[in-house]
């Protein structure tokens, strides 16, 4: 707990209240504690760190001589599975969120703990201002910080998560299917696109993605494998598009393989696939209907000029399917018919 003084006071015994059962880690799980700021606050961290050993991770805590940049390159050489930041006042929870932002644009989906660790934060305020520099959670004592990282630990479940599905699925759908691309024949200048994304990002994978109701299906796709390539669909359940559609936004996952949404779906245990970068494409009236999609078989980085290079080839594509918008009769999708 932290005293009215700024002191760190912990006890590394739980309270009945902080029971672990059903929740420890897998052996080997990867936790890097960071400090926001000072001193002080790498102090807080190592005491989590130890916390977190003894409960079976593997945790490690960068000392705050570190520049922030510096502790970012750490972050990505370590590739954790877990984040946390730690904030003992005075340091600011603005620091916090500059890393924790910094932090996502360099990783893209990683699980992130802020460790607020002060009488004086509130942590259901906190985990409101901290979401939009997507921050998982925020805990307020070093037990809830242990029980809060083992719970998002055993999130790796051997149950996939599939994508949600947007609260604008109506209207979305109703978007794609005026466009008149499903269903239609593989095109030159679509395949262009993706065979020229395989060069320029030298991944082995790339895809331009439609999201229909019920299937994942590719208006254009380069190096996937013989058996996907000839049926050019996906059940959208295990579908890594999907995300990019539920939540509109560019989605990068350096290793799937240790991402909790996606450890789990065929593609990666099965297929090897664990780096992913997806773009959504808009349809005229702003509804994702798709994505511009590259994937490699090992984790890789991505830089912001690279995601910039990507978004600019996805606004392209979109131009190009507004402007061949087919003129005869939309195909029926085979659940409409009778």
């Amino acid at each position: 707990m932290i005293s009215a003084a700024g002191r760190l006071h912990v006890t590394t015994k739980m309270s009945k209240n902080d029971d672990l059962t059903g929740v420890a880690p897998p052996i080997g799980s990867r936790v890097l504690c960071l400090p926001a700021s000072a001193y002080r606050d790498e102090l807080a961290g190592e005491m989590l760190a130890q916390l977190l050993r003894n409960q079976g991770f593997e945790a490690e805590n960068l000392p705050a001589r570190l520049k922030d940049e510096e502790l970012i390159d750490r972050t990505v050489e370590i590739q954790p599975e877990c984040i946390c930041v730690s904030v003992l006042p005075p340091t600011s929870i603005a620091q916090a969120r500059h890393l924790s932002s910094a932090i996502h644009e360099r990783l893209g989906s990683v699980t992130i703990l802020v460790g607020a660790w002060s009488a004086r934060f509130d942590a259901e305020k906190l985990r409101e201002r901290l979401r939009a520099t997507h921050v998982s959670d925020v805990a307020v004592s070093l037990a809830d910080a242990v029980q809060r990282v083992c719970k998002m630990s055993a999130a790796i479940t051997d149950a996939m998560l599939p994508a949600p599905t947007p609260p604008n699925e109506e209207e979305r759908l109703a978007e794609l299917n005026g466009l008149n691309l499903l269903d239609t024949p593989t095109e030159a200048d679509f395949d262009r696109v993706t065979e020229r994304l395989t060069k320029l990002f030298k991944v082995p994978i790339a895809l331009l993605t439609l999201i229909d109701k019920d299937r994942q299906w590719f208006k254009s796709q380069t190096g996937l494998p013989t058996d996907l390539a000839e049926a050019r669909c996906t059940s959208r359940d295990v579908s890594l598009c999907g995300h990019v559609i539920a939540n509109d936004e560019v989605l990068i996952v350096r290793d799937l393989a240790r991402d909790p949404r996606f450890a789990n779906n065929p593609f990666v245990k099965e297929r090897g696939l664990r780096f992913y970068a997806g773009v959504p494409l808009r349809g005229p009236n702003g509804f994702p209907i798709g994505t511009l999609t590259i994937l490699d078989t090992k984790p890789r980085e991505i830089t912001r000029q690279e995601q910039d290079l990507l978004k600019m080839i996805a606004g392209d594509v979109m131009e190009q399917i507004k402007r061949r918008r087919v003129a005869e009769t939309p195909n029926t999708h085979p659940s409409e018919k009778t």
